[in-house]
């Protein structure tokens, strides 16, 4: 398989449309391409293509340039000599036999047998973007892997409790007398207890002090802790169903609000709600066992999910609790499993859903959350995990139990609010109905906490920005002298007039120039600007204000602090002064028929939902 220099993929990067920012780039030597690109690329990707659209895309004459630039192939080469060059270096790639021989079709389906497809980036993707995925998942990893530690501890604990309270022998554990023979893979499991036995008796490596001469039996307690938490799930679930039973009893006594003892069974309806309990003991214990080995291969984890009650794939980063899509392959979360759920850890709002619930990351760490709570009432798990969330701006409301919007506002300089996290804002939009109102109603708390709120969209005219745009009562719009900018600036005017959210008499549009040389400057673009879009696009602009070209600016983003605060006197700082007061004005009061948070995010989520 072909490897890359940094030098090439930072190319490959630019040529996918990621933006490698200047100040980022030591990132890219720090972090491996593979760790970063590959492993969130579905969480920025706008579409996959694979070698079906590739080879069409050639036929019509579509991204021919973008293929010979990703592919190094010459200009002045023909699309069919451009598309056999394609496959050829997509073999070469990935290590497929071929000869050059081979026709253009049975190059074409080697390459669809190893499902070859290619991810595609929309001009607004930034690298940054995926070293914040990344960190934060690697912070979050951290947290999660320390109480798993703890859940793998006390399961241990509770086997080898039991092993001593039947005065299991010493080969119990390598007996396969003492299991349920059905399991296929059964045999590997006591293979790998008789290894560890082996190494434990072993003189040289035995932990346990000896005397020469004496033989000791070794403690439970040193095999089981060789065991990884997968292994000991494993061992547990497969031994004889008497033993099974009697250690998934102690389990949910151990690990959650509630006590079963088989001797209480009177009838058969009392027999199957205890199994039914034993079983989402069972089903708990292997899926958090699933995440904990994620957690210890660095795998990524934002679209953890377990594949087998699992049925719909999706980009989102699955931080808000979903719904499932198909309930027949929801086995395990049925209404009932619910409630057992409830029963376990108490009735709260994660609990109350009637329908099926996927199995993903949000689920899994709520039921570990519990389960430490359970087992340490003074835990900080919830305040470690809130802390990493608002580190990164990652919207973190429907963890674990309701939290106030007041947690997730920080306090900038001079008593500004605001809340971090405008790209998590923007997927917001795939939440469901039910999730949409709770979160709408959580916002109306700002109108009571604000007299102005404003909404960072970033630039681009993505589909979340024009929602934004579209259902705010006043804009700013922000260019430069450059004539991209200004292009850019129109570009984003005519999709929102195209916009059907979008009403030019309720919604007011400043503009404001950013880093000119004078005034008159300023004015001149925005005369020609203004002129463009009320003959093309029937659309008044209002002229706010400008900002001038102001080294200052530069050395209060190093220090990381306001310009107004670091250097009060400069000269951006007085134009920052001049905007706000215009704005304060009574020529540009926000129209009546926009007010209101709750109108505005129901208009945002919903719109995002056509």
């Amino acid at each position: 398989m072909k490897s890359y220099t940094n030098t090439k993929l930072r190319k490959k990067l630019q040529n996918k449309g990621i933006i490698l920012d200047e100040k980022k780039k030591q990132h890219f030597d720090k972090y491996s391409y593979y760790q970063v690109i590959n492993a969130y690329k579905n969480i920025f990707s706008t579409s996959i293509e694979n070698i079906d659209d590739i080879e069409n895309n050639i036929k019509n004459s579509i991204d021919i340039d973008r293929y010979r630039k990703n592919f190094s192939i010459s200009n002045d080469t023909s699309n069919s000599t451009l598309y056999r060059g394609i496959l050829i270096s997509i073999c070469q790639k990935y290590g497929i036999n071929l000869k050059y021989t081979d026709s253009n079709d049975e190059l074409k389906e080697k390459i669809k047998g190893i499902k070859y497809y290619n991810h595609l980036y929309s001009n607004k993707v930034i690298y940054s973007d995926f070293i914040r995925i990344y960190k934060f998942e690697h912070e979050l990893r951290n947290v999660l892997l320390k109480y798993t530690l703890i859940i793998e501890e006390s399961l241990k604990n509770v086997l080898v409790t039991y092993l001593n309270s039947i005065e299991a022998k010493d080969n119990f554990l390598t007996d396969i007398n003492q299991y349920d023979t059905t399991p296929k893979n059964i045999t590997n499991s006591i293979n790998s207890i008789k290894k560890i036995f082996d190494k434990q008796t072993n003189k040289h490596s035995n932990p346990i002090k000896r005397k020469n001469d004496q033989e000791l039996s070794v403690p439970y307690w040193i095999i089981i802790n060789e065991l990884t938490l997968g292994e000991t799930i494993k061992l547990i679930i497969n031994l004889d169903k008497s033993h099974m039973q009697n250690i998934l009893e102690d389990c949910v006594n151990c690990f959650t609000n509630i006590k079963i003892n088989k001797d209480e069974i009177t009838t058969d309806e009392d027999k199957e709600k205890y199994w039914n309990k034993l079983n989402v003991m069972r089903e708990i214990l292997n899926i958090v066992g699933l995440l904990r080995n994620s957690l210890a291969h660095n795998q990524p984890i934002y679209n953890f999910n377990v594949k087998e009650y699992y049925s719909s794939k999706s980009n989102n980063i699955h931080y808000i609790l979903p719904k499932a899509h198909n309930q027949q392959e929801q086995y395990v979360l049925t209404t009932n499993y619910m409630s057992y759920l409830a029963e376990f850890f108490g009735s709260d709002r994660y609990n109350s859903f009637s329908g099926n619930t996927n199995i993903d990351l949000s689920w899994v760490i709520y039921i570990i959350y519990k389960i430490i709570s359970h087992l340490d009432k003074n835990t900080n798990m919830y305040t470690e995990l809130v802390y990493v969330y608002k580190k990164y701006n990652i919207i973190y409301q429907s963890y674990l139990e309701t939290r106030e919007l007041k947690d997730i506002i920080t306090e900038g300089p001079e008593g500004v609010m605001f809340v971090s996290g405008g790209s998590g804002i923007a997927r917001l939009v795939n939440l469901d109905n039910e999730q949409i109102k709770r979160l709408v109603y959580k916002m109306a708390e700002l109108e009571q906490m604000a007299d102005v709120i404003v909404i960072d969209t970033g630039a681009g005219i993505s589909k979340s920005v024009l929602e934004f745009v579209a259902a705010s009562p006043e804009v700013i719009l922000v260019t430069t002298p450059e004539p991209t900018s200004i292009t850019d600036s129109y570009a984003l005017l005519k999709a929102l007039a195209m916009d059907e959210g979008f009403d030019k008499n309720t919604t007011r549009i400043n503009i404001v120039t950013n880093k000119v040389t004078s005034r008159s400057e300023s004015i001149n673009i925005y005369d020609k600007l203004s002129a463009v879009v009320k003959r093309f696009l029937f659309i008044d602009l209002e002229y706010l204000g400008e900002v001038p070209q102001d080294s200052a600016i530069t050395k209060a983003i190093m220090k990381q602090k306001p310009v107004s605060i670091t250097y009060p006197n400069s000269a951006s700082a007085k134009a920052f002064v001049e905007i706000s007061e215009n704005l304060d004005s009574g020529e540009h009061k926000v129209p009546n028929q926009k007010k209101g948070v709750i109108g505005f995010f129901s208009k945002v989520f919903t719109s995002g939902r056509r």
